[in-house]
């Protein structure tokens, strides 16, 4: 063992039972197979004018090396402060995973500089590996310090079905000086009538008959029984609209968005964020929107349908390939297996943008897999050896799902 890390050596001699040569030596090491996945970047709110320390809770990785030899690099920016470590007293370029996670290091706003977003490329090396992500810094007077939406993504729901909105679709924070808040967050439908409003009908054909969903609580019946103005579910639980509810009801999975319409459409839920604690802290004129699918109709002929809750999208970061997991890709269907349901390419990422590829066959573009694939893990995407620059970016793929004969 060197410097922790595995090291020897093994002397090596060649003979042919009459001459020998001279002693050579073999060098070895280990070597993680396991690369550097960024286990939490969530949203830095840094305060103007100030240092504020970037904790675990908003930045870490997970590594197996150890920490200490884990260092992270600023290849560029950010633009309106400087990465700090505050035991060092001094602006730093590189900086260990052991730091991050000590709370020493931050971010020191430029006095006098502009408030708004900043970013920051970081590089972190384990001296094996390497992975190169953006970090994203928003800029605040302290005195507006309040809530800051952290998710806020499209759900998706079958006409006539409910939707848990969960955290990972909408989470909110309140974020003061060095603390952040999330059970304190209360959100209030605004108007508090018509309000889910639909967006855009999909379906022509039903257009006069589309209307809006709503937001309901749904909770346990207790002994007692139903309460007044609530709904029994027949599921042993009861739901009654609300207008206001708190992020902690969503994070226990007490605020569902009931369709109640007989067409597709996208529903917008129009809102405002507030501070429990602070009634001068609130987001006002946010929106979260739900794709209102239409329903399959039974027939001898079925087809494959989009799992319900599942958002069609994976999240990827340069160098570093991503399984396509059943959480990004799913469909159903009611008579066809996972392996009867396959997936045909119609339109492949373009040379630029990467390639979708099958392990057993790594670097190879494929244009077919089946939702076996999926389930097992067997379908990756191979971001392009091109850097993608500072700024996030989109990309496309186009398929048919069908069911095998």
């Amino acid at each position: 063992m060197e410097d922790g890390r595995s090291r020897g050596k093994a002397t090596l001699q060649i003979t042919d039972s009459q001459l020998s040569s001279q002693p050579g030596f073999l060098y070895f090491q280990s070597v993680s197979s396991d690369a550097i996945v960024i286990a939490t970047r969530a949203l830095f709110i840094a305060t103007k004018d100030e240092l504020t320390i970037i904790g675990p809770d908003i930045l870490d990785l997970s590594v197996l090396s150890d920490i200490e030899f884990v260092k992270l690099t600023v290849l560029h920016g950010p633009k309106h402060g400087r990465i700090y470590n505050t035991e060092e007293k001094m602006p730093v370029q590189v900086f260990s995973l052991d730091k991050l996670r000590s709370k020493v290091i931050g971010y020191q706003h430029n006095t006098g500089g502009n408030i708004g977003s900043d970013e920051v490329l970081l590089q972190a090396s384990d001296g094996f590996h390497l992975i190169t992500f953006l970090f994203y810094i928003e800029v605040r007077e302290k005195e507006n310090q309040g809530p800051v939406l952290m998710h806020n993504k499209v759900g998706h729901v079958v006409v006539g079905d409910m939707l848990k909105i969960s955290s990972e679709l909408l989470l909110a924070k309140v974020v003061e000086k060095e603390t952040i808040r999330k059970e304190e967050v209360v959100y209030t439908l605004v108007p508090p009538l018509n309000n889910p409003q639909e967006g855009c009908v999909t379906s022509l054909n039903n257009m006069h008959n589309a209307m809006q969903g709503e937001v309901l609580m749904v909770v346990p019946i207790p002994p007692s029984g139903v309460g007044h103005g609530w709904e029994d579910l027949g599921n042993g639980n009861m739901a009654a609209r609300m207008t206001r509810f708190l992020q902690r009801d969503i994070d226990e999975g007490r605020i569902w968005y009931k369709s109640k319409g007989s067409a597709a459409l996208t529903d917008v839920i129009k809102f405002e964020v507030a501070d429990i604690d602070s009634s001068n802290n609130i987001l006002t004129d946010q929106t979260f929107k739900i794709t209102v699918r239409e329903k399959t109709n039974p027939g001898p002929i079925t087809h494959p349908a989009l799992t319900n809750g599942v958002t069609l999208g994976i999240k990827a970061v340069e160098n570093e390939i991503v399984p396509i997991t059943s959480s990004s890709l799913s469909f159903t269907d009611g008579t066809t297996g996972p392996d009867g349901i396959r997936f045909d390419i119609s339109r492949p990422l373009s040379v630029h943008d990467g390639i979708i590829e099958n392990i057993a066959q790594p670097t190879l573009s494929i244009r077919s897999f089946t939702q076996d694939d999926i389930n097992n893990n067997r379908i990756i995407y191979r971001p392009p050896q091109t850097e993608f620059g500072y700024k996030e970016r989109e990309v496309f793929f186009y398929f048919t799902g069908k069911c095998s004969e």
